[in-house]
C-alpha cells in the first residue's frame, strides 16, 4: 500500500514545506501535500512528524483515495515506530478502511501486501489473531511475497498458543522456496514449534532448523 521513493520524497519535502507554510493550497491539494510529507518524515526517521502530518490530511472532510492510503500508511508506521499503543486500534480500524480501490490487478494486490504486514503488525499487541489467520488468504499464492505473509501468521499464531497452525505455515512457506533470510527467520519458528508440541518424528528435523536458525550462511544443505 506504502511503497514509495524514499530518496524522492526526500528531495521534495522543501517544497511540500514551502507549499503548506504559503497558505495557498486548500482542499484535497493540502491533504495530499500533508499525506506526502508525512511520507517524507517517516523516511527521514521522524515517526512523530509523520504522525502529526498524517493526522492533518485524514482531518480534512475530502481526501483523495491515494492520499488517505499514504496518510494511513505513514500514521501506522509512525504509530508503530513510536509504540502508541493508544491509538492501535484506532489505525487497524482505518487499515480496514483503506481499499486498492479501483486499481490494475497487480497493483492491489502489491497494496493488500503492504496493508497485511501492518496488520500483523499491530495486530500482535492486540492479540488480533483473526488478523492473522486472514491475511494469507489475502495475498495470491503466486506473489513472491507469500511465502513472507505465511511466516507472519506463523508468528502471531505462536505467539497466540497455535503452535500446530504456526508450524503447518512453516511447512507451507518452507516448501516454497525461501530465500536465506527468510529460511532462517522459518527454521527458527519450526524448531521451537517442535519442541513446543513435543513431536518427536520431527527432531531431526527441528535440530537441523535450530543449526540453520544459529548459522543461517550454511544453507539448507550445510553442514
Amino acid at each position: 500500500m506504502f511503497a514509495v521513493d524514499e530518496a524522492r520524497l526526500l528531495k521534495m519535502r522543501p517544497s511540500f514545506d514551502a507549499r503548506i507554510a504559503s497558505g495557498r493550497a486548500k482542499g484535497t491539494e493540502l491533504a495530499g501535500l500533508h499525506a506526502l510529507r508525512a511520507l517524507a518524515c517517516h523516511a527521514a526517521g521522524d515517526p512523530e512528524g509523520a504522525i502529526a502530518d498524517a493526522d492533518a490530511a485524514l482531518a480534512f472532510d475530502e481526501v483523495k483515495p491515494e492520499a488517505e492510503r499514504q496518510a494511513v500508511g505513514a500514521l501506522a508506521k509512525g504509530v508503530l515506530a513510536l509504540e502508541r499503543a493508544d491509538r492501535y486500534e484506532e489505525v487497524l480500524e482505518r487499515l480496514e478502511r483503506a481499499s486498492g480501490g479501483h486499481l490494475d490487478a497487480a497493483t492491489a494486490q502489491n497494496l493488500r501486501i503492504d496493508r497485511i504486514q501492518l496488520l500483523i503488525q499491530l495486530g500482535r499487541p492486540l492479540g488480533a489473531r483473526a488478523v492473522a489467520h486472514e491475511a494469507p488468504l489475502l495475498v495470491d499464492p503466486a506473489h513472491p511475497n507469500y511465502p513472507t505473509a505465511l511466516l507472519a501468521r506463523a508468528s502471531i499464531l505462536l505467539d497466540g498458543g497455535d503452535p500446530a497452525g504456526a508450524l503447518d505455515d512453516v511447512d507451507t512457506a518452507t516448501n516454497l522456496g525461501l530465500d536465506p533470510d527468510l529460511l532462517a527467520e522459518a527454521a527458527n519458528l519450526g524448531a521451537y514449534c517442535v519442541a513446543v508440541l513435543g513431536r518427536e518424528d520431527r527432531i531431526e528435523q527441528a535440530l537441523a532448523w535450530a543449526n540453520l536458525a544459529c548459522s543461517p550462511g550454511l544453507g539448507a544443505d550445510g553442514p
